[in-house]
């Protein structure tokens, strides 16, 4: 898999990749995981779950597991074995395979949570029971072998596998081929779309993704940035190493030319408004990481950016801004 710095700026063929990844102030290492193939258009961000066990493990390995699934896609794709319209299955179902790759120490720490549980009710069924005269069918024999075999089972270590238990990660993995871009997404990263128009000096940004959190009513009602102040108080209902059934959406959006792709992790929505992304985003290509990581990392020495009438929640950012780890990348087609 590609390795990539915390700053990149790449051309190649068709596509221009920036993209720039910052851990947060109130983090010992960057939990959030990226990766990208200009060769064959992969792109991964993941962000791996505060909260849960081996935030940065998660969303690495998410990454690497999907890199390798999406690089079978791209060859399988080429190689003419499966067509166009068969992207989105098999996305999907890439994910699931994923989340069930993440998931596996946490079912496999359950199975043995439930033989520890049977070696307890073993153990006390075999104290209670009395020896059977000789040459009888013995219970309390059977019941000391199926003990002997729990026992063994409780003794295997399983330092490692605890410490990954209950893992989890959000994903956004996008493959773009024939200048489709096809969206896997799971969690509360975002995607966007900016559509560049010739005659115009900005474009319009479109949110592509929902964010997988369980809105109260009358949600629907608020701003973009009155919802995104709510969705920090909000959990997931669905995320990558989740055990029970898992939310995947795949999103297919046609690319133009001059058309701008960009995946966020919340270390950057939750601090950086709709409008002063598109802002920054529809400016000069080549100082976009670096506005954007400042605006997030040291809010008060920059002067607020309006766009549309409209600015970032302050309050919001002076509270939160540079504390979670923020990762962006952005993909521009050139032609």
């Amino acid at each position: 898999m590609p390795t990539v710095l915390p700053t990149r700026w790449v051309k190649y063929m068709d596509y221009e990749v920036i993209c720039r990844s910052e851990k947060g102030k109130d983090k010992e290492i960057n939990e959030d995981a990226l990766t990208y193939d200009l060769e064959k258009n992969i792109f991964i961000v993941a962000d791996g779950m505060g909260g849960h066990n081996s935030a940065y493990t998660a969303s690495h390995q998410a990454t690497e597991f999907m890199y390798g699934e999406l690089i079978e896609l791209y060859d399988r794709l080429r190689q003419g074995e499966i067509t166009e319209d068969r992207i989105p299955r098999q996305l999907e179902r890439s994910i699931k395979r994923c989340n069930d790759f993440i998931c596996a120490p946490t079912r496999m720490l359950e199975v043995m949570d439930q033989f520890n549980s049977m070696q307890r009710r073993l153990l006390r069924a075999y104290e209670s029971l009395t020896p059977l005269p000789q040459g009888a069918d013995d219970g309390k024999e059977k019941v000391r072998s199926a003990l002997d075999v729990c026992e063994a089972m409780a003794s295997m270590p399983l330092g490692t596998l605890e410490s990954l238990r209950n893992m989890g990660t959000t994903l956004d993995a996008t493959i773009i081929f024939n200048g489709t871009a096809y969206i896997g997404h799971v969690g509360n990263g975002r995607v966007y779309n900016i559509r560049r128009h010739t005659h115009l000096s900005s474009g319009y940004m479109e949110q592509l993704t929902t964010e997988h959190v369980d809105y109260p009513p009358g949600a629907d009602r608020l701003t973009r940035d009155q919802k995104t102040v709510l969705e920090m108080r909000l959990g997931l209902n669905s995320f990558i190493g989740k055990t029970g059934e898992l939310k995947v959406d795949v999103v297919t959006e046609r690319l133009g030319p001059a058309d701008t792709f960009v995946i966020v992790t919340d270390g950057v929505s939750h601090t950086v408004s709709y409008n002063e992304l598109s802002h920054i985003m529809s400016g000069k290509w080549e100082y976009a990481s670096d506005e954007l990581m400042k605006l997030i990392q040291e809010p008060e020495q920059m002067a607020p950016i309006i766009a549309d009438g409209q600015m970032s929640n302050s309050e919001v950012r002076e509270k939160f801004g540079g504390r979670d780890d923020a990762t962006f990348l952005a993909i521009r087609r050139l032609r």
